[in-house]
């Protein structure tokens, strides 16, 4: 299986009999600029129009009774994304935001895991995609490799969910770290978007989440989430009603501190490993 970097344009399916792939299906499609949300189309590709297949054919998939894996995008250098079917009866344990799963493969001699977060879940064909944390070299190698998962379990990572889901007319900051910044699009349509205003600090690499989060009005903030502190977080000069936090310790050592020159009265949800 080709796994697909976001950022390429080039795709070794395209000329091959199952294109269009899943990829189509989840607004991923490397080369169409139709299913990217163009309107008009600027490929330059003389083979297989995508999009017309992709109208008037089938989503090609494999059918496995267990959780199989479709395709791997890499966000950014740890965080691969999967693209893998889901069991029905299983969406609504795995659909809530900070949704983390762990998975257990048999690629080796020894069973062994990988987890990440929940990043979209499709009704149709029962497909959801998972950010997949990959910064240990042996789970990069079975992340990219393995080809049937197996759910382990099944956790919320998110801190302070109600106040996600009741916030109104408030300023609300997003302030995630590489691993964290996937969860941004499952928490963003947790939030009601018209009456609130939405700021992220996010991983600025992972081009996939930002854009997605552009297209939901969220406004993507120029500051670095790996060199957060205090001082830039006072030229934000607004005032948050809510802060959502996913950082680890090393880039964020006081979060009580940021808090305060954001605003005393502020509001923490935060997300955990």
């Amino acid at each position: 299986m080709t796994i697909h970097r976001f950022w390429n344009k080039e795709c070794e399916r395209l000329s091959e009999q199952n294109c269009p792939c899943i990829l189509a299906e989840v607004n991923a499609c490397p080369v169409c600029d139709h299913l990217k949300g163009y309107d008009l189309c600027n490929c330059d590709w003389a083979d297989l129009c995508v999009i017309q297949n992709y109208q008037w054919g089938e989503i090609k998939k494999e059918n496995d009774p267990d959780i199989n894996i479709l395709d791997r995008i890499y966000l950014s250098n740890n965080c691969l994304m999967l693209v893998v079917v889901l069991p029905l009866y299983m969406e609504q344990n795995l659909s809530g935001p900070g949704t983390w799963i762990t998975f257990s493969s048999s690629l080796f001699s020894k069973v062994k895991d990988i987890s990440g977060f929940t990043i979209e879940i499709f009704n149709k064909p029962g497909i959801f995609t998972v950010s997949i944390d990959v910064r240990d070299p042996e789970k990069r190698y079975l992340a990219e490799n393995a080809k049937e998962l197996k759910i382990k379990t099944i956790e919320n990572k998110l801190l302070g969910k109600h106040i996600l889901k009741n916030i109104e007319k408030s300023n609300v900051l997003f302030a995630l770290n590489e691993i964290f910044t996937p969860c941004a699009i499952s928490i963003a349509e947790t939030i009601d978007r018209v009456s609130n205003n939405i700021d992220a600090i996010i991983y600025k690499e992972n081009s996939f989440v930002e854009n997605r989060l552009k297209k939901m009005g969220v406004n993507i903030l120029d500051i670095d989430i790996t060199t957060l502190n205090s001082k830039n977080i006072k030229s934000l000069k607004k005032g948050y009603d809510l802060i959502l936090f996913g950082m680890k310790d090393n880039i964020c050592n006081d979060i009580g501190i940021l808090r305060e020159e954001i605003k005393q009265s502020s509001l923490v949800s935060m997300l955990y490993l």
